[in-house]
C-alpha cells in the first residue's frame, strides 16, 4: 500500500511558478505527503522564532508570511 502511494505521488508532483509582475512569482506545487510534511516541519522550525520574536515586540506577524519568509531563507541557503 505504501509503495503504491509513493508511486502515485510521484506521477502527481509538479512544481509552477508565475511571474506577477511587481517583484514576486507565486508558486504552486504538488509532492509527496512524506516531502510535504518536511518541508513543513523546516519552514515551522524557522519560522516559529520569528513568531515568538515579534510577539514579544508587541506585533502580530501573519503566520503565512513568516512561512514564506522560511522559505526564501531555505532557498537562499
Amino acid at each position: 500500500m505504501l509503495q503504491r502511494e509513493e508511486e502515485h505521488a510521484q506521477r502527481r508532483t509538479f512544481f509552477q511558478s508565475r511571474d506577477n509582475g511587481d517583484g514576486t512569482i507565486d508558486i504552486h506545487a504538488r509532492v509527496s505527503r512524506a516531502i510535504g510534511m518536511r518541508l513543513r516541519t523546516l519552514l515551522d522550525s524557522l519560522a516559529q522564532p520569528r513568531k515568538l520574536s515579534a510577539e514579544n515586540r508587541g506585533r502580530k506577524a501573519p503566520y503565512d508570511r513568516l512561512l514564506g519568509q522560511a522559505f526564501a531563507r531555505v532557498v537562499e541557503t
